[in-house]
């Protein structure tokens, strides 16, 4: 084997720390009788590396392929009528990829993924409608939803199979893992070293999502919002994703199904503090104007008169439900209301609502049977027995009636939200010489000018 000079170069690597002295150069290196030039960074497989080995240009690199990325697929993952399968095969497929190619280098350490995982929760928000961070969702809800664990565990798992790897090698690197270091300064700090504990059971790729989700669980904010999705346990994504993919002629109607497990809700309260709207602003629903309604899902869904003939004609099985599970209520003696129309709150329709959302809690709150939770499985994600008279599965029928009523809630609920709404008066632009001249000249015409001398634009909410 032959070596070329200009095809080499030295790199050779310092501590962070470390101080050259007065008369300090870098050892050389020769090949034959020719010296080897020396170089302060040296780029393998497309990562670079400078003499400290520092992480910081690998992270920065990184952080702008993301940010790039995420930022190319703006209008795909805001399109509504596009199903959440795409968006997360689009998430994971082009976003994630990025970041698991610097996976086992970036390790544990929360902080070297912080501002990759800013990115990828922006591409998050656009996917479920959000332009931005939303007071009406939590980055918990949304990746659950989407499957999508925290950037950081993909890369705990590429460290601790790096660390399985060494150990069972047969060079000098073994040694060392056996006897990581737990300096605080080391990239496996606190939270790599309580999964070094589980790395020898077979469960650890679970494990470690089941670790990081519960990080953004109680960090999220508005924490309340995790609590309530991580309550009604929401399942049988599999089978959601198989109709919305089969049934995409209702995909807005499967996107509205994704935002209201995530929490959404149209909240009048949250305009009043903002001060978008007058305090006189109703809170009941504006749909049906009924003054002890309640603008959320639950009652538009189950309760709203104005949607009646759509309930008979898309979901009629929601009556049925109502009643078994009222029945069964009364003959367990369970304290649970009949009344309610809250979102995420302990009452039968709510229930009813959350059942046909694939909320698992449900069977075990009401102390179901394995029986009876079979059938409803069944009629809720599978197409129903030739007898029985609804033609479609219960949820692609709860698609369909979102697809036809949420363009209606939301024309009428943004109608009253225009009707109360604080209108400020902004300035345009405004030429005061100019208007002193038109006022004070005889000969100017004044056809086409503003009697004020000023021209207002109304703002929109």
């Amino acid at each position: 084997m032959t070596f070329g000079i200009n095809k080499c170069a030295t790199l050779v690597v310092k501590p962070k720390n470390f101080i050259p002295s007065r008369h300090y150069e870098n050892p050389t290196f020769r090949l034959g009788m020719n010296y080897i030039p020396s170089t302060n960074q040296y780029t393998y497989l497309g990562i670079p590396f400078n003499e400290s080995l520092d992480l910081k240009p690998i992270i920065a690199k990184m952080n702008s392929i993301i940010n790039y990325t995420v930022n190319s697929f703006f209008r795909f993952l805001t399109n509504r009528n596009v199903p959440f399968y795409f968006k997360t095969r689009i998430l994971v497929s082009f976003v994630l990829s990025s970041v698991l190619y610097y996976a086992p280098l970036l390790g544990s350490n929360k902080k070297n993924t912080e501002k990759a995982q800013t990115a990828f929760n922006r591409g998050l928000y656009w996917s479920f409608g959000f332009k931005n961070k939303t007071s009406n969702t939590s980055i918990y809800n949304m990746s659950k939803e989407l499957s999508i664990p925290p950037i950081a565990s993909f890369c705990a798992k590429a460290m601790i199979r790096c660390f399985k790897k060494w150990k069972d090698s047969s060079c000098i690197i073994s040694h060392l893992v056996k006897n990581i270091p737990t300096l605080s300064h080391y990239s496996w700090t606190k939270k790599a070293r309580s999964l070094a504990v589980h790395k020898h059971s077979n469960k650890l790729p679970g494990e470690i999502r089941k670790f990081y989700w519960e990080n953004i669980h109680y960090s999220s904010t508005p924490a309340i919002r995790s609590t309530k999705y991580k309550k009604f346990k929401f399942g049988f994504k599999k089978f959601i994703h198989r109709l919305s993919l089969k049934y995409s002629q209702f995909s807005l109607g499967f996107f509205w199904i994704g935002r209201i497990k995530c929490g959404f809700k149209f909240d009048v309260k949250t305009y009043v503090k903002s001060n978008l709207v007058s305090e006189n602003c109703p809170t009941y629903c504006p749909c049906c104007g009924e003054s002890n309604s309640i603008p959320s899902f639950t009652h538009w869904i189950l309760l709203c008169p104005k949607f009646e003939e759509f309930r008979q004609h898309f979901i009629p099985f929601v009556d049925e439900i109502f009643i078994n599970f009222s029945l069964i209520v009364h003959e367990k003696s369970l304290n649970i209301p009949d009344d309610k129309e809250e979102d995420f709150d302990d009452n039968i329709n709510f229930y009813v609502l959350c059942i046909l959302l694939g909320g698992n809690a449900v069977f075990e709150i009401l102390k179901i049977g394995s029986g009876e939770r079979r059938r409803l499985i069944n009629n809720i994600f599978q197409s129903p027995s030739n007898e029985s008279s609804f033609p479609i599965s219960f949820f692609v029928g709860l698609a369909e009636f979102l697809t036809n009523v949420m363009p209606i809630v939301i024309g009428d609920f943004y109608t009253m939200i225009d009707l109360y709404s604080v209108r400020p008066t902004v300035v345009k632009s405004v030429d005061v010489v100019t208007i002193r001249q038109r006022r004070n000249s005889d000969t100017d015409s004044n056809d086409n000018f503003h009697p004020h001398g000023v021209i207002f634009d109304e703002w929109e909410p």
